[in-house]
């Protein structure tokens, strides 16, 4: 759960940018506009997405082909207003290359005016094993799900999951959270301003963080974290912990091992 100060941090930012006032009698109108994208894995390398304000699903494609669904969503009490206000929701979705780049963004150009909508996008993609990706999103969350992928990720005010997800794996984090399970693969943290929560890492784990919060379980690899004013936790079996370095200065660190 993101802290509470990153909590109101993160609403006020998100509510501020599009405000819709709303009682409680309401019925909010939902009017999403829906793009799709089927292509082989034989035609690009790997996926680019740049997200705004975006929910970003990644599971694996039961096949050597790649799915894509992007959603453009305008939510408001006004079905009227909420129509006229999903125009201003922006997407790209091309070959750039030997990558295949997809984004969102909104578009407030000379023709603005208030919005009064509450304007998001939600990325539903299937990737074949081995394929590279990507992925950048400010505003919303990642999730991760039994895939295997060479990946690098950015994110900031929002939260990343992982659940069995094998490959080389990057990640930039800023005023966000991190929770993994059943990682298998190199995978290295730079973070600041985060919460992560991984068990059941079974690769090689590389963790810089600052002002956060590191808990690890069932820890099966060679760890090195460096913190700077980070509470580090450590549930796993000092056996298991090859290397584990707490670096700089007024640091808060527990080791439990396991009985």
């Amino acid at each position: 759960m993101i802290p509470f100060i990153r909590k109101i941090l993160f609403l006020l930012l998100v509510a501020g940018a599009f405000h819709c006032p709303v009682t409680a009698q309401d019925k909010i109108q939902v009017v999403t506009r829906s793009i799709t994208k089927t292509l082989n894995q034989s035609e690009v390398e790997g996926l680019s997405i740049k997200g705004e304000k975006a929910n970003i699903i990644i599971g694996k494609s039961a096949s050597n082909v790649i799915r894509i669904k992007l959603s453009l969503v305008s939510k408001n009490p006004s079905r009227k207003t909420a129509e006229e206000d999903l125009r201003y929701c922006d997407y790209v979705m091309e070959n750039r290359g030997n990558m295949l780049y997809l984004s969102n963004s909104f578009n407030l150009k000379s023709s603005y005016k208030e919005i009064s909508s509450n304007l998001s996008a939600r990325y539903e993609i299937e990737v074949p094993n081995g394929i590279t990706v990507n992925l950048s999103n400010i505003y919303g969350d990642i999730t991760l799900s039994g895939i295997k992928v060479n990946l690098t990720a950015s994110l900031s005010f929002g939260q990343l999951f992982m659940k069995n997800v094998d490959g080389n794996i990057q990640i930039r984090s800023t005023f966000s959270d991190i929770t993994g399970e059943m990682l298998n693969g190199p995978l290295k943290i730079d973070s600041q301003n985060t919460g992560i929560k991984l068990t059941q890492v079974n690769d090689v784990l590389e963790i810089t963080g600052k002002f956060g919060e590191i808990n690890l379980a069932e820890v099966n690899a060679s760890v090195m974290v460096k913190s700077e004013m980070t509470k580090v936790t450590c549930s796993s079996p000092i056996r298991t912990i090859i290397l584990l370095a707490c670096w700089l200065k007024r640091i808060k660190f527990l080791l439990r091992p396991d009985l």
